[in-house]
């Protein structure tokens, strides 16, 4: 593992971002939930936001995860522009932007989502430009997730955290 990565991971407030969406295209598709949970190597999860978001559109693909999302957004969903604007807020208060690590699994499919959302709602992207793959960076260094522990909706988000850090600690 390379020791700058490590002094990197060890010294950030490492923030794990876990969306459901009823499909994979941004615009076509809808974000349902955003769950988002922080914290350090020292400490573990420390912080938590969840955010469940009414659909754009009532397109859905057909796999069970997608159909449980709009279920969710349906039923619980709030305005996006109001759950954008407490994530940011919540953001914000984890420190500054240089403290903070972005991480994702995937970061291919999560972070885009992110970003897209922030955009059309913010009209900025107060959350970044980089997103570290965990997914990646578990098969490089040979690790396993164990995904029968994931219940697909936004308490993810503080499952994998602490399965990151935990490789850390």
């Amino acid at each position: 593992m390379n020791p700058n990565w490590t002094y990197r991971v060890k010294n950030s407030t490492v923030v794990m971002i876990d969306i459901e969406a009823t499909g994979p295209e941004y615009g076509r598709h809808s974000m349902t939930e955003i769950g988002v949970a922080a914290g350090t190597v020292a400490a573990g999860v420390t912080e938590r936001f969840r955010g469940v978001l009414a659909p754009l559109s009532h397109v859905v693909e057909s796999p069970s995860t997608c159909m449980k999302a709009m279920k969710t957004g349906v039923a619980e969903g709030r305005q996006p522009l109001l759950v954008m604007q407490e994530l940011r807020a919540f953001w914000q208060s984890l420190g500054s932007p240089k403290s903070i690590l972005a991480v994702a699994m995937p970061a291919a499919f999560d972070w885009p989502w992110l970003t897209w959302y922030s955009h059309r709602f913010l009209g900025e992207n107060p959350f970044g430009f980089k997103c570290h793959c965990m997914s990646a960076e578990f098969a490089i260094r040979g690790l396993k997730f164990d995904h029968s522990t994931l219940t697909h909706d936004a308490d993810d988000a503080a499952i994998q955290l602490a399965a990151y850090l935990k490789t850390y600690g």
